[in-house]
């Protein structure tokens, strides 16, 4: 019988995550399918995530940068998502999300990735993702999109905002 801290955990961990997808955009040599259960992120990982996206947007408003730096005097680099959700409106939280910078949108989507799964069936031993894992998935950009795509439906707010400039 297990006891009764796995059995919370077990219990959290049913909370958090999301159905099975079926990955359409890759088979294997035989057609074998490929799965991932996206997970919704902590408020520690949710935290991590918006930081390097507020750090990589360069296109946020004189306005925009002026309150974000006004909570960075005021909470330091503990800036939690309800923080900002607070201080900032909507337009303002969905212009935080758009990134040009290449490296930083490889940065931001990889950390995506490994809060956001909370299992992968691409290895011999299935279970989390690890981060030769992330950077495989980042290697193809339809797979990537796909995974991505799972991991945002289940966190809504940080779903990326396309920009006009930035290459797919």
């Amino acid at each position: 019988m297990a006891n009764r801290l796995d059995v919370f955990k077990q219990a959290v961990q049913l909370t958090v995550e999301g159905d099975q997808v079926t990955l359409q955009s890759l088979k294997g040599p035989d057609g074998e399918e490929f799965h991932i259960t996206p997970r919704k992120y902590s408020k520690k990982n949710a935290g991590r995530i918006r930081k390097l996206m507020i750090e990589a947007s360069t296109s946020l408003a004189p306005s925009i940068q002026a309150k974000i730096r006004r909570l960075h005097k005021e909470h330091g680099t503990d800036i939690t998502e309800e923080i900002l959700e607070n201080a900032l409106t909507d337009e303002e939280m969905a212009a935080t999300t758009t990134v040009a910078d290449p490296n930083q949108k490889y940065e931001i989507e990889h950390a995506k990735l490994m809060f956001g799964i909370a299992k992968q069936d691409f290895s011999d031993e299935p279970g989390p993702i690890s981060d030769d894992i992330a950077d495989l998935i980042l290697e193809s950009r339809t797979v990537a999109d796909e995974c991505l795509e799972a991991v945002d439906k289940l966190n809504p707010p940080f779903a990326e905002q396309t920009s006009d400039s930035s290459e797919t």
